[in-house]
């Protein structure tokens, strides 16, 4: 199991803001090994950009033959929209749903902890 990490962070006074950024877990090392993709802009990166800023790409078909006719694109393609998603949420994804190996034993509460940061951070004047 792969994670590919790509963010762009800006500097603003005291601050650190993400401009984006794009988390990639992958089976392999084929370009198309990829499983999901979480995306974030902070805003649109070109003008008339339809999707949500913070979004999901999936790797998979629908079940449901029905649903995917019904598709204007395949099924990896689409904008699953999110709120945005802390890189801890992912790690937290990685070791509890795919068996990845933490570096800690507490690494639950370093994650919660560093979660909370996170929102008390995001949510500041």
């Amino acid at each position: 199991m792969r994670l590919l990490l790509s963010q762009t962070v800006e500097v603003v006074e005291t601050k650190c803001h993400t401009v984006t950024y794009a988390y990639r877990l992958a089976a392999g090392e084929a370009k198309d090994a990829w499983l999901a993709r979480w995306e974030y802009f902070r805003s649109p990166p070109r003008p008339n950009y339809p999707y949500p800023l913070a979004h999901l790409h999936l790797n998979a078909s629908l079940h449901n033959a029905d649903a995917e006719q019904r598709l204007a694109k395949p099924a990896p393609h689409l904008h699953l929209p999110t709120s945005r998603v802390p890189l801890e949420l992912v790690l937290w994804h990685l070791i509890a749903e795919w068996g990845v190996r933490a570096k800690t034993e507490d690494w639950l509460q370093r994650l919660r902890d560093s979660l909370t940061g996170f929102e008390e951070r995001r949510t500041a004047p």
